[in-house]
């Protein structure tokens, strides 16, 4: 077999991107997926010895009536240090992962597409820094970019305001369009949105007591849940 110096374009096409919304995840393991990467923002600045005051992840819920017409959106949002332009690119990146997947809760990359294909067709994420003039996001749309038949997501600006600039607002937000009210519904109504806060509590009970971060779910402060631990004599 002899290699030749000519190559072919691979690029898998866009709609790539739309089928790993198949892959069978559930609707809260979507939603942690999004924590997590608020976590890891978290994480990544302790183990830099940087101290983010106060931090939080908030969770905004759609209305039922917003998720059944089809203009809600779902918001993960936190208060980490933000990130850059090129930082975001890599962060939306089909299979990029910057993070250790052993020590790291969240992998940024494929598991972050997984999730928003499942939950809706359309996601923007916006970040800033504290030094920052303006927030930097990121559209994907499944639509858009089946058409095109390229990957390629436009980048949006918009300037901080006078409020933001004053308290060097910095952070990072998720919002999800377009949402798959089937797979939306146990998130926010009824018993099943009760049974998601509890289970977050549990997931993240231990990481929110050693960091210090609180988790708003639609409002609500979700109660870190304490787990049993054996005495070291039993």
């Amino acid at each position: 077999m002899q290699e030749t110096e000519e190559t072919v374009d691979i690029t898998p096409s866009p709609r790539v991107l739309r089928m790993l919304g198949q892959i069978d995840f559930k609707p809260w393991q979507c939603l942690a997926e999004l924590i997590d990467n608020a976590i890891d923002a978290f994480l990544d600045q302790e183990d830099k010895g940087n101290i983010i005051l106060s931090p939080m992840i908030t969770v905004s819920l759609p209305s039922f009536d917003k998720l059944e017409n089809g203009t809600g959106e779902l918001e993960v949002s936190d208060n980490g240090v933000g990130m850059s332009l090129d930082q975001l690119q890599n962060a939306v990146r089909a299979g990029y992962s910057g993070n250790d997947p052993v020590e790291k809760m969240g992998l940024f990359g494929m598991g972050f597409n997984i999730s928003t294909a499942r939950l809706g067709r359309r996601t923007e994420v916006w970040t800033t820094t504290a030094e920052a003039s303006q927030w930097v996001g990121v559209v994907i749309d499944f639509a858009q970019l089946e058409k095109t038949k390229v990957f390629s997501a436009p980048v949006l600006s918009r300037e901080k305001t006078d409020f933001e600039l004053q308290t060097k607002i910095h952070g990072t937000e998720v919002i999800l369009m377009k949402l798959e009210p089937d797979r939306l519904r146990p998130l926010i109504w009824g018993a099943g949105k009760k049974k998601t806060r509890t289970l977050l509590g549990k997931i993240y009970g231990r990481v929110m007591e050693t960091l210090g971060i609180s988790i708003l779910y639609d409002g609500d402060n979700i109660r870190a849940w304490r787990h049993c631990t054996w005495d070291a004599k039993r």
